[in-house]
């Protein structure tokens, strides 16, 4: 395996060697400690805040690093005061060999054997095998399975961090290594899976395995083997949705006589998904002509559902023909209690977490009686935003967020058919009608077909790419 740096304190370790070793002999020091005014004693002090310490107890020897990039510190929370850092900090314990009985003896085994826990660039083995053949995999089957759903895009996951582990001197009739994760401890909602491959006489074993967190909020793993590569990943072990807030409202003027044009906005409601680039909001705002100038709550509202249960029904009429790649759906609906006559410019606004992303939106609409399936593509601004206009409220509207590195789409129209090659209304081509939509003439059969596929009345249109009878 191919390592990194020991991480950012190395790095700032090597750096200050460096720097140290080219300038005049200076007098450095804090707090209680005496300056240091010898240029090697300065390096040996950089050296050892860079490097874990392993330190010897009877027979027990423990190293503890905290290593960069835990990736906590974008752990969404419902609490939007609550504080997040990247605090992170891993200990792998060990039985010595009878051989070494002093720190002495085992810092020199760790010297000829190199660091007992180091932090690197490349996944576990056992991370990359799951993917794509998780037979050889050893775990229980649940474990295996959501452990590779997990990892199937970075979308899913908070932070992944991989440990190499080599612990020197250990005692080979024991080779039992216990490594404690301990995350920040105010992160909220966090699970975490290990992917680990560890060797043991010679024999290498891939593995993964979910982690129960303990009582003292650290995440324990034991290990059989004499070395292994661990790649930690944390999750939301809870995926929710928050209520949105109430509706707020600014007044454009009028006067008691024509009525009042308010602008309403919901406040947000919040899905905590995934690593932190794709934490999904969205908020709804609307015009409302009302006789009165007192804003009234519930003229508006939004919810939002995760999942193809709740979807609207152009999306599951797209999915049964052409399979939809995505990281994430989002169904939200809009609702007002005003007279819809009195409702204008209705518009959803989500935030996807990140910019340049791959939107499409799903809804439906009814054109001269007949339910029509139509998606729009958009590209999420810089901040991660996209807009929705053209909503009517109560309407479904299922937003399908690519996966992440997926080139957005740049359609010619702004709103295109669900399934281009179903037959069309022949004065409007590019809007075709769901097939057997029994909300359409509530015979059950939807736009008028029939078991054969030829339409009820025949006027000699038929679709331009499929030749069926409109």
């Amino acid at each position: 395996m191919k390592k990194s740096s020991l991480g950012k304190r190395a790095v700032a370790g090597a750096c200050a060697l460096s720097l140290a070793l080219s300038m005049p002999v200076l007098a450095f020091g804090t707090g209680e400690e005496a300056p240091a005014t010898d240029q090697q004693a300065l390096a040996e002090a950089v050296a050892d805040e860079a490097a874990p310490e392993t330190v010897l107890d009877g027979t027990t020897a423990s190293t503890t690093i905290s290593p960069d990039d835990s990736g906590l510190s974008v752990q969404p929370s419902t609490d939007p005061d609550a504080a997040t850092t990247d605090d992170l900090e891993v200990t792998v314990e060990y039985e010595v060999d009878g051989s070494i009985t002093t720190q002495d003896e085992l810092d020199a085994a760790i010297e000829e054997n190199g660091p007992v826990i180091e932090q690197v660039a490349t996944k576990s083995e056992a991370f990359e095998q799951i993917k794509t053949d998780a037979s050889k995999v050893e775990g229980t089957e649940a474990d295996k399975a959501a452990a590779a759903e997990l990892i199937s895009s970075p979308d899913n996951y908070i932070s992944a961090n991989t440990f190499q582990i080599d612990p020197a001197g250990q005692d080979n009739t024991t080779t039992t290594v216990t490594v404690v994760y301990a995350p920040d401890a105010n992160a909220e909602n966090v699970s975490c899976y290990a992917y680990y491959t560890v060797t043991k006489g010679g024999v290498t074993i891939n593995k993964v395995e979910k982690l129960t967190l303990g009582a003292d909020g650290k995440y324990t793993l034991e290990l059989e083997g004499q070395t292994a590569e661990v790649t930690f990943v944390l999750a939301n072990s809870k995926t929710s949705i928050a209520a949105a807030s109430a509706t707020t409202n600014k007044s454009n003027g009028g006067d008691a006589e024509n009525g009042y044009d308010l602008v309403y906005t919901t406040g947000e409601t919040k899905a905590l998904l995934g690593n932190g680039q794709l934490n999904w909001s969205a908020q709804a705002t609307a015009d409302v002509h009302q006789a009165d100038e007192t804003g009234v709550a519930a003229y508006l509202s939004i919810n939002a559902s995760e999942g193809e249960g709740s979807a609207n029904t152009a999306y599951t009429s797209f999915a049964a023909y052409y399979p939809f790649d995505y990281a994430k759906l989002i169904n939200v609906t809009a609702s007002t209690t005003a007279d819809p006559e009195d409702v204008t410019n209705a518009k959803i606004t989500a935030n996807v977490g990140a910019a340049n992303r791959s939107v499409r939106v799903f809804y439906t609409i009814v054109e001269d009686g007949k339910t029509v399936a139509k998606y729009r593509d958009l590209t999420s601004d810089a901040s991660g935003n996209v807009a929705f206009d053209g909503v009517t409220p109560g309407m479904v509207y299922t937003f399908a967020v690519a996966p992440a590195g997926q080139t957005p789409s740049d359609p010619s129209t702004p709103d295109i058919p669900v399934v281009p090659d179903q037959p069309v209304n022949p004065d409007q081509p590019n809007q075709p009608i769901i097939p057997n939509d029994p909300s359409v003439d509530g015979t059950g059969e939807g736009d008028g077909a029939v078991s054969n596929g030829a339409a009820a009345a025949d006027t000699g249109a038929t679709s331009p790419k499929t030749g069926i009878f409109a």
